[in-house]
């Protein structure tokens, strides 16, 4: 009498696979599958992760670009304080700013 063992669970295949090579043949189908499904599971996880990477690299870069830009900012902006004059509020409010922002770097 035939085994419906495509109809099976895997426990049931492992119940009857001693005895019923059907079901041990369909088991193993199954186990080498699952095995090749996990592999490319594994290779995408893999690939995602090489991605987040480059995008943090890349994040990193552009972090430092704007960082330099804003050095530069406050550099001009105290150099044109020292060229022009400006009101002692004015000049405490800027530094205060610049300094602000600096923290930030």
């Amino acid at each position: 009498m035939s085994l419906p063992v495509k109809a099976c669970s895997d426990d049931e295949l492992e119940g009857y696979a001693a005895i019923h090579p059907e079901a041990a043949e369909e088991l193993a189908r199954r186990i080498v599958a699952g095995q090749g499904a996990r592999e490319v599971e594994l290779d995408e996880v893999r690939q995602q992760l090489r991605d987040s990477e480059e995008r943090e690299e890349e994040l990193e870069r552009d972090l430092e670009k704007l960082n330099d830009r804003v050095e530069d900012a406050i550099t001009k902006l105290r150099a044109l304080m020292d060229d022009y004059s400006v009101s002692e509020d004015l000049e405490d409010e800027i530094n205060r700013v610049a300094d602000s922002l600096e923290v930030g770097l």
